[in-house]
């Protein structure tokens, strides 16, 4: 339970308690008392519907809210705010005469008030509910379970860097001999890079050397041939 939490809540209808209900965190059975001697005091004013009252007392905020013949009490920590109060009680009243509308608002005159308590056993749960919901429980409820996730998480992550390093100290030998296998590999792939230019150079300079040699073939056959004709040419005219 968070600070300035709502910690106890009162349904009450001509001093009969109809519903109440206490934050599960809180237990301090005073708070009902104190509710109740204000109930009365403000009972002696709560003739008009819709009035409210909220007072601080003894380190508690009381807020008081009457509608339809029926007073909802909010308590809640100093400091939870008056304002809050009110709005914790409007969410009640809505959600009560919305479970409870044919009993609160019978067709029947004869069905009317007093109420009777065990027609409304079933909405304690609901008020516990709310009690939780305007003390930010859920919020410090995923707060808790999100600090929890984040130890797990460095815990796991702990363990695992420990199992890598124990493996590697266990296998410092391998990775020895696993860095000179790479370094001879490394060696060889230059020695390898460099013959292949070579024979790469190598081969280039012999096809040059063919294609010059074809070129002066061709050019000798060239020759020869035209001397041949040159030749066929002049012992013709002097013929």
């Amino acid at each position: 339970m968070v600070e300035h939490s709502c910690i106890y809540a009162l349904i009450i209808s001509d001093k009969t308690i109809l519903v109440e209900a206490y934050h599960p965190k809180f237990d301090d059975q005073n708070v009902k008392k104190l509710a109740y001697q204000g109930y009365l005091k403000f009972q002696k004013t709560a003739t008009i519907e819709g009035n409210k009252l909220a007072y601080i007392d003894q380190g508690f905020q009381f807020n008081f809210r009457y509608v339809k013949g029926i007073t909802y009490i909010c308590v809640a920590q100093e400091g939870f705010g008056k304002s809050m109060g009110f709005v914790f009680l409007r969410d009640v009243i809505n959600s009560f005469q919305q479970h409870y509308s044919t009993i609160l608002f019978p067709v029947s005159a004869a069905s009317a008030i007093p109420f009777d308590p065990r027609s409304f056993v079933d909405y304690p749960p609901v008020l516990i509910e709310k009690l939780r919901a305007f003390s930010g429980d859920d919020l410090e409820d995923a707060s808790l379970k999100k600090t929890e996730d984040v130890k797990t998480q460095l815990e796991d992550c702990k363990n695992i860097m420990l199992d890598n390093l124990t493996r590697v100290i266990d296998q410092s030998e391998e990775l020895h001999i696993i860095a000179e296998r790479s370094e001879d590999l490394t060696l060889t792939s230059q020695a390898f890079r460099f013959r292949s230019k070579r024979l790469t150079n190598t081969l280039w300079y012999q096809e040059i050397k063919c294609k010059l040699f074809m070129i002066l073939v061709i050019l000798i056959i060239l020759g020869i041939f035209i001397l041949v004709i040159c030749q066929a040419c002049t012992d013709s005219i002097f013929s």
